[in-house]
């Protein structure tokens, strides 16, 4: 029977095809055959934004040669072993095309696709030729079916043997506008928005919402090749999202505000529980799970194994800040180590896959591209720019894009934060628009994950605005966010000193426990208890 294989199991361009068994009985072949060759004949009805005359050509063969099995099949007769064999044959080259006329028409992947065009081409010709080639050895003559039908099978096996399946010429012109596009970038000349859009119209990516769903697929794409080990695609992935996350900000007005409320699941912990998550945990050394945290002279927390296997390397300093170490002594933090078992123990995280997650966020710490990395520096002066010069909405769709752009990379932030984001999110946490002031907290989080983040939060008086926002946020959500922020900033020792030494800070942690789910009282009480142990002890006796 038909092999079907999930998306999630199956990457883009390969074609698992299975063999049918030696022994499979030829009707249960035929009615394979014949199911197989309906799914792709049904691909006549879904949108090829690309390679639309090679999808359509195909799919008009492999239609002909349905109704050949499905005369077969009505005919009851038994066939011989080289008819089966060459059944079998075409069964193997149909999963192919059925693989291939998938991916063509898959939303999101559509600009790889194009860049792809050659690639594409060159598998279609391949597969149409393997259908002539079984078609030519296919005993006809021992086959019962109509004399016409015979006819328009010996025809279809020279139109294939003649096939050309050549690259659609709309298709090559965009795919040399995308290399334009790209080399622009990398020459850091920001491209004409007029070339970029028809890039897309070509694409037919008309909405914010279908560039949000290109991004998810090559940020997927760029996981899998570092999971897989293969790297080689990985430039051009990174080019294209860089690409395409330019577009989504800069020639979008509309925004699907929806987007992380769907992906992350809007309950009463929201983004307070995802900010505590095994990669906020991970040693900056090893960037893995920590399961033995302690504590350096400068104050910051290391996973004992890593800061021993630097300190011995002969580096008397501090690997996160590069402030000189006092004392090579290492202080056990336990509070820090009892919250991490805690949270792995009440969400079933294995240190296993915790520390795959923690090496697949630390591959972002480089762009993958030089394309990618100046669209990314383009758009964050963009961004920085609408946030301090745009309208209300143009402010708030800032915040928005910066929350998604920070959410888990690591260049990203470093762009956004070097652009100069922070100081106006600050200045928006005054708004008086919920979904604004929720937008900005959020995209303070992510940064402030890096210290350079913290560093300007600290330094542009942002340690009030986050507390005000703690104690009065207009949404649950806000000052969950805030308090996980809070729980960022203290990771430093003078900003523990800071926070312990503000008046409001204490007390605003303990009303929000009281609110929100069970759960989220929980993770809060983690949050508090952590947070509290650590400024008892800069406070001293």
């Amino acid at each position: 029977m038909i092999q079907k294989f999930d998306r999630n199991n199956r990457r883009i361009l390969k074609f698992p095809a299975v063999h049918p068994c030696e022994g499979i009985s030829p009707a249960t072949l035929l009615e394979s055959l014949i199911s197989l060759s309906q799914a792709i004949c049904n691909y006549q009805f879904r949108f090829f934004a690309t390679q639309r005359r090679k999808a359509r050509e195909t799919i008009r063969q492999i239609s002909i040669l349905l109704m050949f099995f499905e005369e077969i099949r009505d005919y009851g007769l038994s066939l011989p072993d080289s008819v089966v064999l060459c059944l079998s044959e075409l069964h193997l080259t149909f999963q192919k095309i059925q693989f291939l006329l998938e991916d063509c028409a898959r939303e999101g992947g559509r600009i790889l696709i194009l860049m792809k065009s050659h690639f594409v081409a060159t598998q279609f010709r391949a597969l149409i030729r393997a259908v002539a080639t079984a078609l030519d050895v296919l005993p006809l003559s021992s086959i019962e079916v109509s004399s016409e039908t015979k006819e328009l099978v010996e025809m279809l096996s020279k139109q294939a043997r003649k096939a050309k399946m050549e690259i659609d010429p709309a298709d090559e012109t965009a795919m040399k506008r995308v290399i334009l596009v790209l080399n622009q970038f990398e020459n850091r000349f920001e491209p004409d928005p007029f070339m970029i859009r028809r890039i897309l119209g070509h694409l037919d990516i008309k909405t914010w919402a279908e560039c949000h769903r290109e991004i998810r697929f090559l940020d997927e794409e760029i996981r899998a090749e570092y999971l897989d080990g293969n790297e080689r695609e990985v430039p051009l992935l990174s080019s294209l999202l860089g690409l395409l996350s330019y577009c989504r900000a800069v020639l979008f007005e509309d925004c699907d505000f929806g987007v992380i409320d769907q992906s992350e699941g809007r309950n009463s912990n929201f983004e307070g529980l995802t900010c505590l998550n095994p990669e906020d945990f991970r040693c900056p050394i090893s960037l893995e799970l920590m399961t033995d945290p302690v504590t350096v002279s400068t104050g910051q927390t290391y996973d004992r194994v890593s800061i021993q296997k630097w300190l011995r390397s002969g580096n008397l300093v501090c690997p996160k800040t590069g402030e000189k170490l006092t004392s090579t002594e290492m202080v056990p933090n336990t509070s820090l180590k009892k919250l991490i078992q805690q949270f792995c123990a009440e969400y079933g995280i294995s240190l296993a896959k915790s520390s795959k997650k923690n090496h697949d966020i630390s591959r972002t710490i480089l762009p993958g591209s030089p394309a990618n990395a100046q669209a990314i520096r383009f758009l964050s002066e963009f961004l920085t720019l609408c946030l301090g010069y745009g309208a209300d909405y143009q402010k708030n769709k800032a915040a928005y894009e910066i929350r998604l752009l920070a959410k888990s990379n690591l260049f990203n932030r470093s762009c956004l934060i070097e652009s100069g984001a922070v100081p106006p999110l600050l200045k928006l946490l005054g708004s008086t628009d919920p979904g604004t002031q929720e937008n900005a907290i959020s995209a303070l989080l992510k940064l402030s994950k890096q210290p350079r983040g913290q560093k300007a939060i600290i330094e542009n008086g942002g340690l009030s605005s986050i507390l005000v926002v703690l104690k009065n946020g207009m949404r649950l959500e806000s000052r969950q966010i805030a308090a996980a922020t809070v729980f960022y900033l203290s990771s430093v020792h003078e900003h523990r000193k800071m926070i312990g030494e503000n008046g409001k800070s204490i007390p605003a942690l303990l009303e929000l426990i009281k609110e929100g789910t069970p759960v989220g009282r929980k993770t809060r009480w983690w949050l508090f208890s952590l947070y509290f142990s650590t400024t008892e002890t800069d406070r001293g006796p």
